[in-house]
């Protein structure tokens, strides 16, 4: 299992929580929206920074996870994760 990030490996947008990955050794820029939070990671909105940070943290594994599948077929060098990315198939 991966390692939860320390936060100088992600930050706050207006929009989610930013982060990145490897990609066969390449950067790739990745955005879970807050709405993914919201719905999947069990964040009440409005939240306080350190909640936002302390839910994007306790989900990492799975977040990161999504992103990595979704970058497979991903042809951008910039993933976002909306609620639909994290529906069981």
């Amino acid at each position: 299992m991966k390692a939860a990030p320390s936060e100088s490996h992600f930050q706050l947008t207006r929009h989610g929580v930013a982060f990145a990955i490897l990609k066969d050794g390449l950067r790739v820029e990745c955005v879970i929206l807050l709405e993914a939070l919201q719905q999947c990671f069990w964040l009440d909105l409005p939240a306080h920074d350190e909640r936002i940070r302390q839910c994007f943290v306790d989900g990492y594994a799975r977040v990161r996870a999504v992103a990595e599948r979704k970058s497979r077929v991903a042809s951008s060098d910039m993933i976002r994760l909306t609620p639909t990315d994290f529906l069981r198939r």
